[in-house]
């Protein structure tokens, strides 16, 4: 099978309930691909979906979940970022008020975390993109890795 074909075949779609098949689904491959210390409790995720800020997306072929996306949208930014994980390699800690760059396509925009839990930053200057834009937050005074995270911005 070409790829063209394979692609024509998944099904995006957005998850809203939470007692259904296809979320028993996400949770199981959520359990089998991350180490348990790396995971946030499922009590904790579906708090997270039921407010308005995170949104669940599957991949989907006939009624089995390929993949899945937790999705956090900055509304005051009319941005959103894929749920922020921490790059392995990128060791420091995060706090509230510190300072990073971020990368959105050739722009470059300093950014403040307003919030840790879950990850908010506040741009400092006005930023122009597109939808499915890569935005990369960057940590250039870091002595080791000076990215911190990405994703594709909603």
């Amino acid at each position: 099978m070409e790829i063209s074909q394979f692609m024509e075949s998944i099904i995006l779609k957005k998850i809203d309930d939470f007692t259904s098949n296809e979320f028993d689904q996400v949770l199981n491959i959520y359990s089998v691909s991350f180490p348990p210390v790396e995971t946030k409790p499922v009590e904790k995720i579906l708090d997270l979906l039921k407010g308005d800020d995170y949104h669940l997306y599957i991949a989907m072929e006939k009624s089995k979940v390929l993949g899945f996306s937790l999705l956090y949208v900055f509304n005051d930014l009319k941005i959103g970022l894929l749920d922020y994980t921490q790059s392995q390699f990128f060791k420091d800690k995060i706090s509230e008020n510190q300072m990073f760059l971020v990368n959105i396509g050739l722009q470059i925009r300093p950014a403040k975390v307003v919030a840790l839990n879950p990850l908010k930053i506040s741009l400092g200057k006005p930023a122009v993109f597109d939808k499915n834009d890569i935005c990369v937050i960057l940590k250039p005074e870091s002595q080791t890795i000076r990215i911190v995270g990405s994703g594709a911005i909603i």
